[in-house]
């Protein structure tokens, strides 16, 4: 989680964060760092909890940016996106009377 967390401030999303988002990632940080001191997994386990919630943001600007960027100048024709949902039924014709 932490490697991740380094990952992330490298990541150009970490300045999509408003400074508040920030401090709350670093506060979370923090503590998580303290309770590794200890042996108690329920506390480590809560507090990985919380920094994986605190960083949910960044993680979602994090594949926003990622995604544009794989998908920068592209349009549906060139995009390599697949053919996409199949219907369980073909369409009928339309049947007109005149």
């Amino acid at each position: 989680m932490l490697t991740a967390l380094e990952k992330g401030r490298k990541n150009v999303a970490w300045e999509q964060l408003s400074s508040q988002e920030r401090t709350n990632v670093a506060k979370l940080e923090t503590a998580l760092r303290a309770v590794m001191q200890e042996e108690d997994y329920q506390s480590i386990r809560s507090a990985i909890d919380a920094l994986n919630q605190g960083t949910m943001r960044l993680a979602e600007l994090m594949m926003d940016s990622a995604v544009g960027a794989a998908l920068k100048g592209q349009n549906m024709d060139t995009a390599d996106v697949g053919e996409g949902p199949e219907s369980p039924h073909p369409i009928a014709s339309a049947e007109i009377e005149r």
